[in-house]
């Protein structure tokens, strides 16, 4: 079993860079929120549903990102997202992506850091009116990782993202085969 006990606390700043990004001349009022032939990519706003991926810009003059982690900076849930696929940013939202030790992250590794933000921005006492505020306030922010040699360790935080898909997938199998099962005494 991996213990996380003994983590390291780091300010977010030092170990992440808000992701530039060109100003995009839409309001989400004008965006489609399906696809089309010219709007393609998705774009971040500050909403929490669907990981605030809700509408679709054209990806010329757009900023395309990937493997970030994306953040609100105006809401009422400040909760931050691993986005693993190609997307930009609109409104109200913003992009991390990690610096420290000019280590790259894995996406495991990027999981691993979101629940650790979210334990310092997604909380109660946020709101519409009592806003979080953007990327000049979250980097001022502490969270916990595991570490080695007083640096985050990424061995461990690959493992644990590692260990916890292994058991879901686990899961899955498990009643995959309760279901399959079932089926065949029904039709038995």
């Amino acid at each position: 079993m991996i213990s996380l006990s003994g983590g390291g606390e780091f300010k977010l700043g030092d170990l992440f860079e808000k992701t530039k990004t060109n100003k995009l001349p839409f309001k989400t009022s004008e965006l489609p929120k399906e696809r089309t032939d010219k709007y393609t990519l998705p774009c971040l706003t500050s909403s929490f549903q669907n990981q605030g991926l809700n509408y679709f810009v054209p990806k010329d003059k757009a900023t395309v990102l990937k493997n970030v982690i994306s953040l609100p900076s105006n809401s009422d849930i400040y909760r931050a997202y691993f986005q693993s696929r190609e997307f930009t940013v609109l409104s109200d939202a913003y992009a991390i992506n990690w610096v420290y030790d000019d280590v790259k992250l894995s996406p495991s590794q990027y999981l691993f850091t979101v629940p650790c933000i979210n334990k310092v921005t997604d909380l109660q006492i946020y709101s519409y009116k009592n806003k979080l505020g953007g990327w000049n306030v979250v980097r001022n922010k502490h969270i916990v990782l595991p570490t080695k040699d007083n640096k985050p360790d990424y061995k461990t935080m690959e493992t644990f993202i590692s260990a916890i898909q292994k058991l879901i997938i686990k899961d899955v199998v498990t009643y995959t085969d309760r279901k399959i099962a079932a089926t065949k005494e029904v039709i038995a």
